[in-house]
């Protein structure tokens, strides 16, 4: 059992905080590994009676991986983070929301659907203490799961935007239905339809299976006449 005594938590206190202004240090330097180890040793010192502090180091370890290109471990230690109790509001919020949510899109633009997906999912954990970044996040989100198969997930972050910012609603919807043509125009059909589809989202609540075809030439005929 951690030590509760007055004398223990000052000195976890002092210790946690001296770590942190050596990591602060190093990465304000660009000594990315040596921040890093700095972190690991503080991790393994640091009791679970301390939680505060240890999604502080998990969340700079987060950042220190990013940098360093392992992307995958930056994900995991944000998202532990966030289980242990990083908290959304702070002054950095807005940065968070947006370094997150422009990773995600980096990882879309690479393919890399579902750690995009993960990326935009923790800048969602800021987003309600950063009202400047809007719905970016749910966009983000939305495009990865639409190449993951979640449809319905897709769905749900395409209307969370329109109620949040239906100016980049449409301008998304727009933007893939000129991808879509631009497919089309190039012979590329099931890559046109695909697109098409993800388009119709933002105009219909749910692209359902079983829709007759005329149906869906209708809902076609309505997004290619939008502008």
């Amino acid at each position: 059992m951690v030590s509760m005594d007055p004398n223990h938590i000052a000195q976890m206190t002092q210790m946690a905080n001296h770590i942190a202004q050596m990591t602060q240090m190093a990465m304000q330097d660009g000594n990315y590994p040596q921040a890093l180890h700095i972190l690991n040793m503080g991790l393994a010192q640091l009791p679970p009676s301390f939680p505060q502090y240890a999604a502080r180091f998990l969340s700079d370890r987060a950042e220190c991986f990013w940098q360093l290109g392992n992307v995958q471990a930056s994900v995991q230690d944000m998202w532990e983070a966030i289980r242990v109790g990083l908290p959304g509001y702070g002054l950095h919020s807005e940065k968070e929301a947006w370094n997150w949510t422009n990773r995600g899109y980096h990882l879309y633009r690479n393919q890399d659907y579902l750690l995009a997906e993960q990326c935009a999912t923790i800048a969602l954990h800021f987003l309600p203490f950063a009202p400047d970044v809007r719905a970016q996040p749910f966009l983000c989100r939305a495009l990865s799961r639409y190449e993951l198969g979640n449809i319905l997930g897709t769905q749900g972050d395409i209307n969370e935007i329109k109620k949040r910012d239906i100016e980049l609603a449409r301008a998304s919807a727009l933007s893939q239905k000129d991808a879509a043509i631009k497919e089309l125009q190039q012979k590329h059909y099931e890559k046109s339809i695909k697109i098409f589809r993800l388009a119709l989202c933002y105009i219909r609540r749910m692209v359902q299976r079983g829709r007759s075809s005329n149906d869906q030439l209708r809902a076609i005929k309505q997004l290619l006449t939008s502008n």
